[in-house]
């Protein structure tokens, strides 16, 4: 768990949840509704390190002055029945360090019985947040050199500061394929990136029907660097407002009716065997070159479960659509900005809800495509 010290927040996992509770802390929940927030897709209070969680949980509670009957009655548990020095026990916390752990919860316990002396505000944000993209809404938006108009504080190495001046070079576009209010407040949406074959002609929507799913990476090969390789290709939800949209000069081009769960499935088959036909090829090379294959011998087929749903993304870890668009985090260096390619496995026109459904191949790859380099 990367504990460092006996105080409840010298370790990677009460620091990692406290910076969970804070970024729902201002969402108009009840103690229940916290606990189900929690407890439900996030999984949380229930694992081996649950210890912890609960107890980080209460203390925020009291800082929050949050009314938490049911919290305290379980910490209480946890104190008094030794649990977690218990579980620190078993993670090989020295004796010394446990004497003072037992003696900080004792602390922590006899600052919990009363209300705190000034208590944290939390800004309660509205529960009634409208969406502002529906579903099957397709949007284009300008790029300079097949990028967005990035948020002026992000440095590129190139160009000074990113956002200052913006020359219209091309076009690219998304659709917005699933939306929700996350944990019943926040709105989010699946988008997925297309790559547009129109050039740098404003497109139609006859031009997006005809685009590519686009995949993300910093190789010019897709999925073919150990580090960008995955059983899914990933989608997650992400937010924005009419400002953002605005921002990026994004305009509503039309809408279409997507067979979403058919195109997912694809796209996690796609790169299921993506990643099945490069750990192959690894595999066959360690063999050509007499060397030990770390690990299990690749299976003879890639793993798809036949299911796919996109991850909903833990509010800490919460994306903007305008960071998701330019696909990728700031690095220090100038290659954090991935290429966006399509994947021409997967052209758009066969998952629309209007056309003739296509003939798909039941694999993408077959173990004859291992014999190519």
């Amino acid at each position: 768990m990367g504990a460092w010290g006996y105080k409840l927040y010298e370790c990677d996992d009460a620091t990692g949840f406290r910076e969970e509770f804070k970024s729902v802390k201002d969402f108009p929940f009840s103690e229940d509704q916290f606990l189900a927030y929690f407890k439900g897709s996030c999984g949380y209070l229930k694992g081996n390190d649950q210890t912890i969680q609960w107890l980080v949980l209460y203390d925020q509670f009291h800082d929050y002055a949050i009314d938490a009957p049911e919290t305290f009655k379980h910490v209480k548990l946890i104190i008094e029945s030794g649990e977690d020095i218990a579980y620190h026990r078993d993670l090989d916390m020295s004796a010394q360090d446990l004497v003072k752990r037992a003696k900080h919860l004792q602390s922590l316990w006899r600052r919990w019985q009363s209300p705190p002396a000034k208590p944290k505000k939390r800004k309660l944000v509205d529960p009634d947040q409208p969406f502002v993209m529906d579903v099957g809404d397709v949007y284009i938006y300008p790029t300079e050199n097949e990028w967005p108009r990035m948020p002026s504080s992000w440095r590129d190495e190139n160009k000074g500061l990113a956002g200052q001046a913006f020359n219209l070079t091309g076009w690219a576009a998304f659709v917005v394929l699933k939306r929700q209010k996350t944990a019943g407040v926040i709105p989010q949406y699946v988008v997925l990136r297309l790559k547009l074959q129109s050039g740098s002609k404003r497109p139609d929507i006859e031009d997006v029907k005809s685009a590519f799913v686009a995949g993300e990476t910093d190789n010019t090969h897709l999925f073919n660097a150990e580090n960008h390789l995955g059983i899914r290709l990933q989608i997650y939800y992400v937010e924005t407002t009419a400002q953002d949209l605005k921002y990026l000069r994004a305009e509503h081009l039309g809408r279409l009716s997507i067979e979403v769960d058919v195109l997912l499935h694809d796209m996690e088959k796609f790169s299921a065997e993506q990643f099945w036909r490069w750990k192959h090829l690894r595999y066959l090379e360690y063999q050509k070159e007499g060397e030990n294959w770390p690990g299990e011998k690749p299976g003879s087929e890639p793993y798809i479960d036949g299911v796919y749903d996109p991850v909903e993304m833990k509010l800490v870890y919460r994306k903007s659509l305008k960071i998701f668009l330019c696909a990728g985090e700031t690095p220090a260096k100038a290659s954090w900005r991935r290429n966006i390619i399509p994947v021409k496995a997967l052209p758009l026109k066969n998952y629309l809800s209007e056309a003739k459904p296509a003939k798909r191949t039941e694999r993408y790859f077959t173990i004859d495509d291992l014999r190519q380099p």
